[in-house]
């Protein structure tokens, strides 16, 4: 049933027509939702993967990551520059090399979220302790909450 309101326009009774607090909530919710399946896709590539779990153990050169996780130039280049624009890793200039490492901050808390759905609650806290500063979060729910804050969004 639709009724007529101000100047023949049709309001439908089941929508108000102010966007009430509920409403900007299941927003925030659907786009956080979104936001996260970004991150899914992210951590949905194997070699990306790869490099994340290799660097939780500490900052390596390219070289190191290459050599050891047997992946190509041009495809390591290509996902770090992927994991990179997603803030997940951060690297610093050393004379010729490059060195990645976890960013603290979101690289740190993927990770405990992978090993905390993965039900690897010992792993999870070893990367809490060795690369965060913020409160232990065991549960897999809690730390994927964490993940990223109401800002983060994944750049493609």
């Amino acid at each position: 049933m639709r009724t007529h309101g101000r100047a023949g326009t049709v309001k439908s009774p089941h929508k108000p027509a102010d966007s009430s607090a509920g409403d900007r909530s299941q927003r925030a919710l659907l786009r956080g939702a979104e936001v996260i399946a970004e991150l899914f896709k992210m951590l949905g590539n194997v070699n990306r993967l790869k490099i994340l779990l290799y660097l939780a153990a500490g900052d390596r050169s390219v070289n190191d990551i290459e050599t050891a996780l047997k992946i190509r130039q041009p495809t390591l280049s290509q996902q770090l520059g992927e994991l990179r624009d997603a803030r997940l890793i951060a690297g610093r200039r050393v004379a010729k090399s490059v060195i990645y490492g976890l960013t603290s901050d979101r690289g740190s808390r993927a990770l405990q979220a992978i090993h905390a759905a993965n039900d690897d609650d010992a792993a999870a806290e070893q990367i809490l302790r060795q690369r965060s500063d913020s409160a232990r979060r065991s549960q897999p729910a809690a730390v994927f909450g964490a993940i990223l804050s109401p800002n983060d969004e994944i750049s493609k």
